[in-house]
């Protein structure tokens, strides 16, 4: 559990990020449709002054997690295709729910997303209230759960298949259908 002082250090931090959106960033995110509204809907923003603990993301895209008790966590995204790994972390951090807000909003419908750039476009862009799962590791035994009042939940996987035969994207979405 983070403290009130955690809390306030990321929402901090992703605020400066947001004002920080570099060109190549805003790039990165109009080339997947996310426009620099819904990009500051989602305090999305660039690691150029990082803050403490964040200094092996300079230059990427900063992605916050936002709860109704404010920001719990920030990932990192790299914006080019050479940078490995493509995503990193704060050291300790676990990892829930990407956009847990959409829970709270009054629907019958919501999607479930492998990332959260898919999140963001569903929810902000298309108007589906939509959670991300960073991957199928990443899906809890708890999760199902927050979804028993739906109607109907839509679930988006991608297609990527790795280079020794698996499809991650559709292990996590049939592990999430069998889970609901």
């Amino acid at each position: 559990m983070l403290s009130a002082e955690q809390k306030k250090l990321l929402t901090e931090s992703a605020e400066r990020y947001s004002k920080s959106l570099t060109p190549q960033a805003l790039s990165y995110l109009e080339a997947r449709g996310i426009t620099q509204e819904v990009a500051s809907t989602f305090l999305l923003g660039s690691v150029v002054e990082p803050s403490a603990g964040h200094e092996h993301s300079v230059g990427r895209l900063s992605i916050p997690y936002i709860t109704p008790a404010g920001v719990v966590g920030m990932k990192f995204r790299a914006i080019d295709n050479e940078t490995t790994p493509k995503y990193l972390y704060p050291t300790g951090q676990k990892v829930g729910l990407f956009n847990v807000n959409d829970l709270h909003k009054h629907s019958d419908v919501i999607a479930i997303c492998e990332g959260e750039i898919d999140a963001i476009v569903l929810s902000g862009l298309v108007g589906i209230p939509a959670v991300g799962v960073a991957g199928v590791s990443q899906w809890k035994p708890h999760f199902p759960k927050l979804f028993q009042s739906y109607k109907q939940i839509f679930i988006f996987a991608d297609n990527d298949i790795k280079q020794d035969g698996r499809n991650p994207g559709q292990e996590l979405a049939k592990r999430i259908k069998e889970d609901l």
